[in-house]
């Protein structure tokens, strides 16, 4: 007599493709997860941020010199992004520009900048007076001050670099030289950029250099080894003052490539 065995459980066959089924479509959902996850990620970080454009203005800046009036001009775009909508209600945006710093050709190799800003923050920069036209409503002004103003001894060297009195030009630039003036107009051109540094190649190659790096300053624990090292040798004469490494940009701590042109090439 055979012994009882247990019926066969009964598998049917809807039940073997549910599980091929799961099994098969886990992954996909995996991926569709992941793809919303990645979606929120990128609206909760990006969603909500606009550049718009204000506008154009045609920026001339004018001086009197001997040889009559002389007009130097440049373009710029300015700029307004606003934050995204995640950002705290007080921070509701920020103002822009583009364009490179007008400038006056006196001839001889001499030249008159306008800078776009001044790091030391005693003068208007050219954003500024941008704003106000716009909230002026204003298409052509024409102001008595200016941003700050400079000129270079020599062209070449970053270091000749001289802040030119804009009240008394004549001061800085010599005699004949008179009242300076910039005058804003509606324009539909695109912002000037990329002539300065193509034009004075030397001046943008020493504002856009990078500094060397700094010695490292040693240890008390380093300085009295090799204090200690030397009077084992004998010598008995004072450790050398560490060097400072010399700066790629001596005796310019006032501006940058960024006061002549923005964005930076």
């Amino acid at each position: 007599m055979s012994p009882c065995r247990p019926p066969a459980a009964k598998v049917e066959s809807g039940a073997v493709n549910r599980i091929g089924e799961a099994d098969v479509s886990w992954p996909i959902k995996r991926f569709l997860i992941g793809l919303l996850l990645l979606a929120g990620a990128y609206l909760l970080f990006f969603g909500g941020s606009e550049n718009k454009e204000l506008g154009s203005k045609k920026v001339t800046l004018e001086i009197e010199t001997p040889q009559g009036l002389l007009r130097g001009s440049s373009v710029f775009d300015l700029t307004h992004s606003h934050a995204p909508w995640w950002y705290p209600s007080a921070v509701t945006g920020a103002f822009g520009i583009r364009g490179e710093a007008p400038y006056v050709d006196l001839g001889g190799g001499r030249y008159v900048f306008m800078l776009l800003q001044d790091d030391y923050g005693l003068s208007k920069t050219i954003q500024q007076y941008l704003i106000r036209e716009r909230e002026a409503g204003s298409k052509n002004s024409r102001y008595g001050d200016t941003p700050i103003l400079v000129t270079f001894d020599n062209i070449e060297d970053a270091t000749s670099v001289r802040e030119v009195d804009r009240n008394v030009p004549s001061r800085t630039l010599g005699p004949g030289y008179g009242p300076v003036s910039m005058t804003l107009e509606d324009t539909r051109a695109r912002a000037t950029q990329g002539t300065l540094a193509k034009k004075f190649p030397a001046l943008h190659a020493a504002l856009t250099a990078t500094p060397p790096p700094q010695p490292r300053a040693k240890y008390p624990w380093e300085v009295e080894r090799e204090k200690k090292a030397r009077e084992a040798s004998g010598d008995t004469s004072p450790l050398p003052a560490p060097q400072k490494s010399k700066s790629a940009r001596p005796n310019v701590p006032r501006i940058s490539w960024g006061a002549f042109a923005q964005p930076m090439q």
